[in-house]
């Protein structure tokens, strides 16, 4: 299983004017977070979609929604990072709050999203601080989420009841709720949830993964045998294009499952997406703000920097494990720090705008009209890059 040692890889080495970049981003960044405490402050309000004259819709936890879990991880992140008791107390709150979801199993047993809400917010308390109430939480999230897993078939059912055929199906998205599977059985030691996390895997690279590396959204299986249907969009541009943050969901979950089991076939399935996301970008080679689906390669078009935000955490991830000696990763690595630096230059919203976002120029669901916003997921994944490219940071994951 995973080595939690810390990780001598740092993405800034060498790069002097890229960590104080990065370093002076990140600082502000936390002016926001601390900023925004005012309002979220524990009381089970979250910030979510929708993004609006810089400002979050807020819910809260009657309100089922799979970026709930970003905003407590943005304060353990701050927490980890700067000691400060204020964002401990709070992010504390919020674990309480999951706890008795988790506990009242409040739409644990309706959809897969279950590792984006107790990971950030449930497996990071424990790991940081020893939180009994959040490793109790996600305790019962993990065996939750491996209840939706199909014999037939062989994959984490994405939503719905395995009695609808037509949400006998799985998704790319899936593939960063993994790591809760694979976290369980490294603490309570039952191979079962890894077993089943592995067993959605290959069925992700056998069918949803094309052969040149691209990724549809959507896969439907049959529910009577467990064979193929096909595969389709929901966020992307066509049923045949490869949506942007759903293959980045692909990589950085790849990257995550290669440190739990050093498993070679991983790794090569790892460079197939991660060439694919890479080799098709933006076509101006000084452009690496991805665009909301690789159907797009130049034009007006709406972006998805939270697409190359997850990728340099899963660049990030992978180059913890693999000889920096690798011709491959060394290609990565440069590509990395270049998107990063583009991303930081391009789509970071600094603290004196006034606005609750920290990340823009994020796409969420074009076909269903959310354009061009600010995400709590984007200003999750955009804080996490930002450490662990300057500190050998202790994955959540």
């Amino acid at each position: 299983m995973k080595n939690n040692d810390r990780s001598g890889f740092l993405l800034t080495k060498g790069e002097p004017e890229l960590e104080k970049l990065v370093r002076e981003t990140l600082d502000d960044a936390l002016k926001t977070v601390k900023r925004n405490t005012k309002r979220f402050n524990g009381n089970n309000n979250y910030p979510v979609q929708v993004y609006k004259n810089g400002v979050y819709d807020e819910t809260d936890g009657a309100r089922d929604c799979w970026t709930q879990g970003f905003w407590p991880g943005q304060l353990w992140l701050a927490y980890e990072m700067t000691g400060d008791e204020y964002y401990r107390e709070i992010a504390e709150k919020y674990v309480g709050h999951m706890f008795d979801r988790a506990y009242n199993n409040y739409m644990l047993d309706f959809h897969h999203d279950i590792g984006f809400l107790y990971t950030p917010s449930c497996v990071s308390a424990y790991k940081l601080t020893g939180n009994e109430t959040a490793l109790r939480a996600a305790k019962i999230a993990a065996w939750s989420l491996s209840r939706r897993f199909r014999p037939k078939g062989e994959f984490i059912q994405s939503i719905g009841n395995e009695f609808d055929e037509n949400s006998y199906k799985f998704i790319a998205d899936t593939m960063l709720n993994l790591p809760l599977l694979f976290w369980a059985t490294e603490e309570t030691g039952e191979p079962m949830y890894a077993e089943r996390a592995l067993k959605h895997l290959n069925t992700t690279m056998k069918y949803m993964v094309r052969e040149d590396g691209s990724s549809f959204h959507h896969f439907r299986m049959d529910r009577a045998t467990g064979e193929p249907v096909k595969g389709f969009t929901w966020q992307g541009y066509s049923d045949d294009s490869c949506w942007t943050r759903g293959h980045s969901w692909i990589v950085y979950g790849l990257a995550i499952a290669y440190g739990y089991t050093k498993d070679p076939e991983i790794y090569k399935n790892f460079c197939r997406v991660t060439d694919f996301f890479l080799n098709n970008m933006p076509l101006d080679p000084e452009d690496l703000v991805p665009y909301w689906d690789f159907h797009f390669r130049e034009g007006d078009v709406e972006r998805d920097a939270s697409a190359g935000i997850i990728v340099c955490c899963g660049i990030m991830e992978m180059a913890q494990f693999v000889s920096p000696e690798d011709e491959k990763l060394k290609g990565y690595i440069e590509k990395a720090k270049k998107m990063l630096k583009n991303i930081i230059e391009r789509c970071h919203v600094r603290s004196e705008r006034g606005e609750e976002g920290i990340l823009e120029h994020i796409t969420d669901a074009l076909p269903q009209g959310v354009g061009e916003v600010c995400e709590p997921y984007g200003d999750y994944f955009f804080i996490e890059a930002l450490i662990r490219a300057i500190t050998p940071w202790k994955s959540y994951w």
